[in-house]
Protein backbone atom coordinates (compact mmCIF):
# COMPACT_ATOMS: atom_id res chain seq x y z
CA UNK A 1 0.00 0.00 0.00
CA UNK A 2 1.41 3.71 -1.13
CA UNK A 3 0.24 6.69 0.66
CA UNK A 4 1.87 10.22 0.81
CA UNK A 5 2.35 11.62 4.27
CA UNK A 6 2.78 15.36 5.21
CA UNK A 7 5.29 15.66 7.34
CA UNK A 8 5.69 19.35 7.95
CA UNK A 9 6.31 21.55 4.77
CA UNK A 10 6.94 18.44 2.85
CA UNK A 11 5.11 15.26 1.10
CA UNK A 12 6.42 11.72 1.75
CA UNK A 13 5.80 9.04 -0.63
CA UNK A 14 5.39 5.75 2.21
CA UNK A 15 4.74 2.12 1.31
CA UNK A 16 4.00 -0.43 3.28
CA UNK A 17 3.83 -3.95 2.65
CA UNK A 18 4.46 -7.29 3.62
CA UNK A 19 8.81 -6.79 3.57
CA UNK A 20 8.15 -3.84 5.85
CA UNK A 21 9.05 -6.05 8.93
CA UNK A 22 12.47 -7.10 7.63
CA UNK A 23 14.03 -4.45 5.95
CA UNK A 24 12.64 -2.73 9.56
CA UNK A 25 15.45 -5.28 10.86
CA UNK A 26 17.81 -5.01 8.54
CA UNK A 27 17.74 -1.05 8.87
CA UNK A 28 17.80 -1.16 12.61
CA UNK A 29 18.15 -4.41 13.75
CA UNK A 30 15.22 -4.34 15.63
CA UNK A 31 12.12 -6.43 15.45
CA UNK A 32 8.97 -4.48 14.42
CA UNK A 33 6.38 -6.76 16.07
CA UNK A 34 7.76 -6.39 19.35
CA UNK A 35 6.93 -2.83 19.32
CA UNK A 36 2.82 -3.89 18.74
CA UNK A 37 3.42 -6.91 21.54
CA UNK A 38 4.01 -4.19 23.91
CA UNK A 39 1.20 -2.17 22.54
CA UNK A 40 2.94 0.55 22.21
CA UNK A 41 3.72 1.16 26.36
CA UNK A 42 6.79 2.29 27.43
CA UNK A 43 7.73 3.55 24.45
CA UNK A 44 9.04 7.11 22.66
CA UNK A 45 5.91 6.68 19.75
CA UNK A 46 7.26 9.31 17.90
CA UNK A 47 10.50 7.41 17.70
CA UNK A 48 9.38 4.59 16.80
CA UNK A 49 6.98 6.30 14.08
CA UNK A 50 9.85 8.02 12.65
CA UNK A 51 11.79 4.61 12.21
CA UNK A 52 8.86 3.46 10.70
CA UNK A 53 8.42 6.22 8.55
CA UNK A 54 11.88 6.09 6.80
CA UNK A 55 11.76 2.56 6.45
CA UNK A 56 8.67 3.21 3.96
CA UNK A 57 9.79 5.95 2.63
CA UNK A 58 12.58 4.43 1.93
CA UNK A 59 10.77 1.34 0.49
CA UNK A 60 8.61 3.94 -1.79
CA UNK A 61 12.34 5.11 -3.44
CA UNK A 62 13.08 1.63 -4.10
CA UNK A 63 16.45 2.17 -1.93
CA UNK A 64 19.01 -0.70 -0.93
CA UNK A 65 17.71 -0.68 2.37
CA UNK A 66 20.68 -2.81 3.42
CA UNK A 67 23.18 -0.26 2.35
CA UNK A 68 20.87 1.95 4.81
CA UNK A 69 22.54 3.03 8.41
CA UNK A 70 21.68 4.66 11.43
CA UNK A 71 24.01 7.54 10.09
CA UNK A 72 21.35 7.93 6.93
CA UNK A 73 18.06 7.75 9.41
CA UNK A 74 19.21 10.89 11.05
CA UNK A 75 20.32 13.02 8.29
CA UNK A 76 17.01 11.62 6.70
CA UNK A 77 15.36 13.21 10.31
CA UNK A 78 17.16 16.14 10.19
CA UNK A 79 15.71 17.31 6.88
CA UNK A 80 12.47 17.28 8.43
CA UNK A 81 10.83 20.04 10.42
CA UNK A 82 11.16 19.44 14.41
CA UNK A 83 7.27 18.38 14.52
CA UNK A 84 6.78 16.54 11.73
CA UNK A 85 6.93 12.77 13.06
CA UNK A 86 4.75 13.68 16.03
CA UNK A 87 2.01 15.54 14.16
CA UNK A 88 2.25 12.41 10.95
CA UNK A 89 2.59 9.39 13.71
CA UNK A 90 -1.22 8.26 13.67
CA UNK A 91 -1.00 8.43 10.10
CA UNK A 92 2.49 6.66 9.56
CA UNK A 93 1.70 3.84 11.93
CA UNK A 94 -1.69 3.59 10.34
CA UNK A 95 -0.36 2.81 6.38
CA UNK A 96 1.74 -0.22 8.03
CA UNK A 97 -0.98 -1.60 10.17
CA UNK A 98 -3.95 -0.95 6.57
CA UNK A 99 -2.10 -4.06 5.35
CA UNK A 100 -3.44 -6.11 8.09
CA UNK A 101 -6.83 -5.89 6.72
CA UNK A 102 -8.06 -7.33 3.18
CA UNK A 103 -8.42 -4.72 0.60
CA UNK A 104 -10.10 -7.11 -1.78
CA UNK A 105 -13.87 -7.96 -2.25
CA UNK A 106 -14.84 -11.75 -1.99
CA UNK A 107 -15.43 -12.57 -6.11
CA UNK A 108 -18.81 -14.48 -5.58
CA UNK A 109 -21.81 -13.41 -2.87
CA UNK A 110 -22.91 -15.39 -0.57
CA UNK A 111 -26.42 -14.78 -0.20
CA UNK A 112 -28.44 -16.21 2.78
CA UNK A 113 -31.37 -18.26 2.85
CA UNK A 114 -34.37 -16.64 3.58
CA UNK A 115 -36.23 -19.51 4.08
CA UNK A 116 -36.67 -23.31 3.64
CA UNK A 117 -35.96 -24.68 -0.55
CA UNK A 118 -38.82 -26.74 -1.85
Amino acid sequence: MRRDIKLGNEVVTMEANAATPIRFKWVFGENLFSYFNTQLEGIDYTEFAGKLAFVMAKSAEKADMRALTIDDYWEWLESLTGTAIAYAAPEIVDLYLGNETATSEPKKKVDQQTGPTQ
